[in-house]
């Protein structure tokens, strides 16, 4: 559990200790107990721990990115293999890994991976690729999965999901507020009435700007996961694999086409930026120069 509280982390705690504060400040807006707004601050984010690392909390995660059981039995057989492939080079390199880890798919014709809880979704279109692209993808989100990266981030985003429901509720509860006393003020409180008004949405504008924010914060710790989760599988072997899938996800560079804004709040570093990396975990400078063509064939495979 060490890894739980690793640098890379930082942000993702971060984030829930604000979502914690949202929770208390609105109960406290509500019951005016701040105490009791305390004990609720607490006592919500403890079921969101709960629900977000239960496997409840997997199933419902993975269901709403569009996992799905692979039925197909070429992808089946393909994972089957790279997965127990992976795990034995992990046990090779006595690096623990949790059991049960399963894999899914998602219908995108994108080849892309994520993890959530301990399943690994994999896009189908990556799937129709080389068993090499699966087993280095695969390693990659072992690396997320060995360092708690999706737990924490379904917790992070669980706390998104409670805090915009907060704000719903609030933004309710003001408005009802404001049209059940205006009929009771005089006339001479129109300046009051208008402003009050003009305030109507402020708790989802809070809200927004809060969710905005956090989502920053939590990009910018993604960005040192998948540096992190790289690094996990070149130590195991899959340094040269993960690049060529790299280019292959980007063979026409459309990740790297950012402008300053984009780069600043992208959640995944540039493709080259991270074969770059690898390069250099691998020690190996050499520059593999790869056509669009010779990319598209290796990803028909």
């Amino acid at each position: 559990m060490k890894n739980l509280f690793r640098a890379n982390n930082i942000p993702a705690l971060i984030v829930c200790i604000v979502h914690m504060t949202v929770i208390y400040f609105v109960s406290l807006y509500i019951s005016q107990e701040p105490v009791i707004s305390i004990l609720t601050a607490i006592g919500i984010y403890a079921v969101i721990i709960a629900i977000a690392v239960s496997p409840v909390g997997e199933f419902l995660f993975r269901v709403c990115c569009g996992g799905r059981k692979i039925r197909v039995n070429e992808w089946q057989t393909k994972v089957n293999s790279a997965l127990r492939n992976v795990i034995l080079n992990t046990e090779r390199n006595n690096i623990y890994v949790p059991n049960n880890i399963r894999v899914y798919y998602v219908y995108d014709a994108f080849p892309t991976s994520f993890s959530v809880g301990r399943s690994v979704c994999l896009s189908s279109a990556l799937l129709d690729s080389s068993q090499q692209n699966i087993e280095a993808c695969i390693a990659h989100e072992l690396g997320h999965i060995t360092a708690y990266d999706s737990v924490i981030t379904a917790l992070a985003n669980a706390g998104n999901i409670v805090v915009l429901a907060l704000g719903a509720l609030l933004q309710s509860f003001y408005t009802f507020n404001n049209w059940t006393s205006r009929y009771s003020r005089s006339r001479s409180s129109d300046i009051r009435h208008l402003l009050a008004a003009l305030l109507l949405g402020l708790p989802l504008i809070i809200v927004g700007i809060v969710l905005g924010v956090t989502r920053l914060v939590l990009n910018i710790g993604n960005r040192g996961k998948e540096y992190a989760a790289d690094s996990f599988a070149v130590n195991i072997g899959y340094g040269q694999a993960l690049k060529n899938a790299l280019l292959i996800m980007d063979f026409d560079s459309q990740l790297n086409r950012r402008n300053l804004w984009q780069s600043i709040v992208a959640s995944h570093p540039g493709v080259y930026d991270r074969v770059g990396r690898i390069d250099n975990l691998m020690n190996d400078n050499s520059n593999h120069i790869y056509s669009n063509s010779q990319l598209l064939d290796e990803l028909s495979e």
